[in-house]
């Protein structure tokens, strides 16, 4: 399992990571945008994946060669992760972006049916899960875990404004990072839960690390992380000390066992403008490669490939800086670690590339 990111944000990655703390605007340029599918994808293993439909607001569950497995529809999701193995996954309907709806909804939907509960609170979205009795989710107010369903909170006050998690590589590390109510320029606040999705082990209390100036963005295999936003770091989280600065802006970045890629975007309205940075575990970021493409903030890694958008075409990055634009029009992508890639491609399609991890990254 693979947890990707929020559906709001995969909906507007560009515009609304880039807006964290101010929009950066191209010039127009006679450039037209190529008309994007509707279709985007969630989540994904190497037995399945998850799609969103936003025009239609369908959210479905497919195996890998494609077959539907189960669909939900009538929701706007703020996320959707697959349980130990997809298409099984956890869905979270809060209240505050479902209007007519009084409580928030979570819902667990395996191919042999599906769990529901209700939760009061207006925000309340599941982060992770195992099963409707072991996750970690957060709330308006709280940090909520749960195990074999035994609820534990962490309350703040005020409250939270925003959440964000991300899982390491290995799957058993998961950090929520929460942003306080009312402090607009106040440091995050990151949480290490220890998780695993295929044994059956409760989950601990979470341990905290130093302020952060971002939201963790991803987690290297180094046990480090990186956040997103203005004035981005390496933090390592074995000593609590920042191991290099990465720029003015980071909006997002994926990491694997090889490196990490990050991306920095920026909306226009008529181009879309994103800065990518690959480095290995072995390179520092002065000397990661780079590529500046049009695209549209979707990146992923396998191995020490760097993958993502151009033009509306997928296109890999090589740690020695060489661009490779392939033929294979997309408007979304997932790479998971075995060396799949899930594409969406005309009218909604979804198919599956295996990339060459090494000096190479090709896409086939």
């Amino acid at each position: 399992m693979k947890l990707q990111h929020p559906i709001i944000t995969v909906m507007a990655i560009g515009a609304l990571t880039a807006c964290l703390s101010g929009c950066s605007t191209p010039a127009a340029s006679s450039h037209t945008a190529r008309a994007k599918s509707s279709t985007i994808l969630i989540d994904g293993d190497s037995a399945g994946y998850l799609t969103y439909d936003t025009d239609r607001e369908i959210l479905t569950g497919h195996r890998a060669d494609g077959r539907r497995v189960w669909h939900k529809k009538g929701i706007f999701p703020s996320e959707a992760h697959c349980l130990a193995t997809c298409p099984d996954a956890v869905v979270s309907a809060p209240a505050d972006m479902n209007p007519g709806n009084s409580n928030s909804q979570a819902y667990w939907i395996t191919g042999k049916g599906s769990a529901h509960r209700a939760f009061s609170d207006k925000k309340f979205t599941v982060h992770w899960a195992r099963d409707s009795g072991t996750w970690v989710a957060s709330s308006g107010n709280s940090l909520v875990w749960s195990s074999d369903g035994k609820m534990r909170s962490k309350r703040f006050s005020p409250g939270i404004t925003e959440a964000q998690a991300r899982i390491s590589v290995n799957q058993k590390s998961l950090i929520v990072s929460l942003h306080p109510r009312s402090r607009p320029h106040a440091k995050w606040k990151a949480f290490s839960f220890h998780v695993d999705a295929r044994r059956d082990r409760a989950v601990p209390p979470p341990t905290e690390s130093k302020p952060l100036p971002g939201p963790v963005a991803c987690i290297s295999e180094r046990n480090s992380v990186l956040t997103a936003g203005a004035n981005p770091v390496e933090f390592d989280l074995s000593t609590a000390k920042v191991v290099t600065k990465l720029g003015k802006f980071v909006s997002d970045c994926a990491a694997s066992k090889g490196g990490e890629i990050i991306g920095t975007f920026s909306m226009g309205t008529n181009q879309r403008k994103q800065e990518i940075r690959l480095k290995t575990r072995h390179t520092s970021v002065a000397k990661a490669a780079k590529a500046v493409t049009d695209g549209d903030g979707e990146i992923g890694i396998v191995g020490d490939c760097g993958v993502y958008i151009s033009d509306g075409r997928l296109a890999t990055l090589t740690t020695s800086g060489r661009v490779k634009e392939s033929k294979i029009r997309a408007s979304s992508l997932l790479t998971i670690p075995n060396g799949n890639i899930y594409t969406v491609e005309d009218k909604g399609k979804v198919n599956r590339h295996l990339i060459s991890a090494g000096t190479e990254c090709q896409v086939r």
